[in-house]
This record gives structure tokens, sequence and C-alpha cells, in this order.
């Protein structure tokens, strides 16, 4: 179907944000601010370069290296890998549902499960729409060299939506060649049904309620008919492809759809309801530099010439086109644009602990957007993708070292960070701790989005292995709410995975 090809196909060719860097801090919960200690600290703290390879003034304040950065000569983050999905809503559902649906068979209703596949839809269909419910994407890549208080990186960042943007309520009727409006609904069901020999009539409701069967039958639809209608819901309810609530809504859809059949005047084939993607890509330089006031404080500074694109295509879900051609060539807008981004952080230390202030993004990188025009069922169409700004962002962690084999940390944001989903941004609370058994590192951690009240806690694990100077990391984050049936799988919320290895000496 086309709405699983088209989510499947734009992730693969894109697949993004502008997130925790590194898996070493999504497998402490997002942070890293106030502890990090390797070369990907410039995309953490660039201020922590600093003290790397540094020697203390004065001998007496060795017990300031918590964990041990004057030994760090250099380090190479080789190649540190992140992806994720969050899930928004119900909209895993929904689509599972449009994606099974066989739109061809509704408009020619010849069968029972053109029945069925109405009344998924009529169930599904406002549901679809409703605020929040989208699918997000992101992938992050990254690599960093340092060299005493010098650094050099390289790293691509991206995120991909997913929505419904415009419903289409208008445009819901069926046309019947040889039958006028409702009449023709009522007597190709009434078909159906003596052929269905799984269906046995009677008396009993099983969602619809009497209320609901008066609403039906004013419209138009005869009494038989919406009972029939009631059974295939009920089937629809029992395989967990609706629920109950959705009924209310399913009854609304079919009360429109027979007015609008009975006026003769649309039908589903110019139906312009679409599921819209949003996408931008960026890579950067960034070069970085950290000088150590004193043996106590140290103050750096990133700077990130970027390179990015914007894009966007849109899918009208019951466009007979080819809908290969709709996506990545019709419909399909993009645009390159450059920028830089500038980052500036603070450490301060004192036995024990460690105290960090970074604001990322600080001038506000923006890349531009894109408009046009494309033709669907004979009408002209607008496409529109935003402006993308890399919104900035004020970070305050401390962390807590009573060894340089154990640590925890807390951070706190304090600037929502826009994403490339509609009126969804992000502000972490986050908090995570590190045991290093020489060989092996564990790592746990904890955050959540306080720029959502409905977010669930996401939680993290990670392992790491150091090899002679060389380390492999390993992470995993998600979210500890219920789990969610998408495609037949149940998954949580969100998931990110992370894969990383790197040099230290």
């Amino acid at each position: 179907m086309k709405l699983n090809f088209f989510l499947l196909t734009l992730l693969l060719t894109s697949s993004i944000l502008v997130c925790d860097a590194g898996t070493k801090s999504l497998s402490m919960g997002g942070t890293g601010t106030a502890c990090t200690d390797d070369a990907l600290s410039q995309w953490l703290n660039p201020s922590v370069y600093g003290f790397m390879n540094r020697e203390l003034s004065n001998t007496n304040n060795i017990y300031l290296d918590n964990n041990s950065l004057s030994d760090n000569i250099f380090g190479w983050s080789i190649v540190d890998f992140k992806f994720g999905i969050t899930l928004h809503g119900n909209i895993d559902r929904y689509l599972d549902n449009l994606a099974d649906i066989d739109f061809d068979g509704i408009i020619s209703l010849d069968d029972k499960t053109a029945v069925r596949d109405l009344s998924n839809l009529a169930a599904s269909f406002d549901n679809i729409a409703s605020e929040g419910n989208g699918l997000m994407f992101s992938s992050e890549v990254i690599s960093s060299f340092r060299k005493g208080s010098f650094g050099l990186g390289l790293g691509a960042n991206s995120q991909l939506a997913v929505w419904v943007d415009d419903l289409d309520q208008d445009n819901l009727g069926l046309n019947f060649p040889d039958l006028d409006g409702a009449e023709g609904l009522n007597s190709t069901i009434q078909d159906i049904i003596e052929s269905d020999t799984s269906y046995i009539s009677d008396d009993i409701l099983d969602n619809f309620t009497g209320e609901m069967i008066e609403q039906l039958q004013s419209a138009g639809l005869e009494q038989d008919a919406a009972k029939y209608i009631d059974y295939q819901i009920t089937t629809l309810i029992n395989s967990g492809d609706i629920t109950s609530d959705d009924v209310d809504d399913a009854v609304d859809f079919l009360v429109d759809l027979i007015n609008t059949t009975d006026s003769g005047e649309n039908s589903l084939t110019n139906n312009l309801t679409s599921l819209t993607s949003r996408g931008f890509i960026s890579v950067e330089v960034p070069i970085s530099w950290g000088h150590a006031i004193n043996d106590k404080f140290s103050l750096g500074a990133t700077l990130s010439p970027m390179r990015g694109k914007v894009f966007g295509t849109k899918i009208w879900v019951f466009d007979d086109t080819n809908y290969e051609d709709s996506i990545f060539e019709d419909n399909y807008l993009e645009v390159d644009s450059s920028t830089f981004g500038v980052n500036i952080g603070a450490l301060y230390r004192i036995p024990n602990f460690h105290f960090a202030l970074v604001g990322k993004n600080l001038n506000k990188p923006t890349f531009d957007g894109i408009s046009g025009q494309v033709l669907v069922n004979g009408e002209s169409q607008a496409i529109s993708v935003p402006e993308v700004e890399i919104s900035p962002q004020l970070t305050f962690a401390t962390a807590y070292m009573p060894s340089k084999r154990f640590l925890i940390e807390a951070s706190i944001d304090f600037m929502d960070q826009k994403t490339i989903f509609k009126n969804y941004q992000l502000r972490q609370v986050s908090l995570g701790s590190e045991i290093d058994l020489r060989f092996l590192i564990l790592r746990l951690g904890l955050n959540r989005n306080l720029s959502s009240i409905n977010s669930d806690y996401i939680a993290s694990t990670g392992l790491g292995f150091n090899l002679f100077g060389c380390r492999f990391d390993a992470g995993l984050a998600y979210s500890l709410g219920e789990n969610i049936d998408f495609n037949n799988n149940e998954i949580p919320s969100e998931i990110r995975l992370g894969l990383a290895a790197s040099l230290d000496f």
C-alpha cells in the first residue's frame, strides 16, 4: 500500500535531530556536559579541552583533577552513530489502519471486505489528524579529533517527521453508476449482506447505540445496512484495529459520507486528504578551543560552519497517480543553504564536583525554506516547507565524582528546542551515572522532556569496553510508558540506539 511505501522509502532515503552528542551521553540519559572527558567534549562542552593535557599550576591542586583530564594527551572519536524514532499520539494505530485499506475497493464497494475497509476508514479518518499524532525519526553521526586544547570534528544530523497535514472532510461521497445517492449505498450493502454467509442478522447492536442508528437513518442509511456496519466495526474492535472510543467518530464520518453521496457532488476519488513529510539534514565541521583560566576554571568555544538541506513532500492518500513519482519528483521540494553555529561553555571544578554551563547554537543557525505548486486531481495545491531554525539551548549540569571510577551527573535545559515535527519541542532534565571497572564500563540514565506534560520518562543504559586505549560503546534509550503496537510489533513510543568507537591516549 502506498502509505507503507511512503514511510519506508522516506526513512531509507533520509532518516534525523540536533540532540545529545554521542552514545556515551545517550547511555547516561543525555548528560555529559559536566563529566565529558574525551574528544566529543567539543560537542558537549568545549571548555573541558582547557584542562586536557595541562599541567596543574600547583601540585597541591592535584585533587581538583577529578576525572584525570590532565592525562589526556590526544583523542579521536573515530565514529559515533545514533538513531531514534518517536511515535507521537496514536499515529501508529491509525497509520496501520490506513495502510491496510484498499481505497479502490471502498470506491467500488463490491464485497464485505470493502465495507470493513469503509468502517475502518470511518473510525480512523478524523483521529489520524488529531493534534500531536505523527512520527519522527532522528539520526546523528559524529567524529572528533583532539590534540591538546584544540579539536576538529565532522558531524551530520537529521530529522524526519511525518503526519497528516490536511484532512478533506468535504469530498467523501461514493458514486454509483446505476443508483443515485444513499439509495445506491443501501442497495450495494444489502447485496453484500446477502452474500456474506458469516453474518447473522439480529436485533442486538454490539457498538452502535440506538441514538447512533437513528442518526444514520436520518441521514438516509437503512437499518439493515447500519446493523451490518455495526457488525464490521465490532470485528475491527475485536481484532484491535480500532477501539470503542473511535465509534462516535465513525458515525460522524458515515453521516458526512451519506450526505455527500446523496448530493452527488463529490466522491472519494477527489478527496485531498494528504500525508506530509518534512525533513532536515545538516553537515557541520566544528572547530573547538578550550583555555583554563586557572586550575579550577576553564572556558571554551566551538565554531561550526554548517551546510544544510531542508526538504519536504506530500502524498495525497486518494490520488491515483504513481505514488513513487508523487513522493520523489512531482511533490518533492528541497533547498540547500549554509550558515554557522556558535557554542560557548564553562567548567568549574572543586574536589569531587564539576559545575558546567553551556550555550549551544547561540546565534540561532537558520536554513532556508521553500514553497511550490503541484497539480492533484486537476486542482493546483500548494506545498510549503518552512525554514528550519536550530534553537539555542542553555544547559546547566553538575557532576559528583567521589572517585575516578564512579560519577553521577544531573543536568537541566533552560530553553525549548524546536524539532522538525509540528508544535513539538524538547527541553530535558537528565540524570546519569557511570561505573568504570577498567576494562568494562557500565552506564545508566533517566530523562524527561519538560516541554510536554504528556511525555514519558526515558530510561537509558549502556556498556563501554576499554582495550589498551581503544574504547567501544553501545547505548540504548527507551520510553517507560505503555508500549504501542506498530506494524504488528510491540515497541516503546520512543527508542534510540547508539554505537561508537574511539581512541584516547
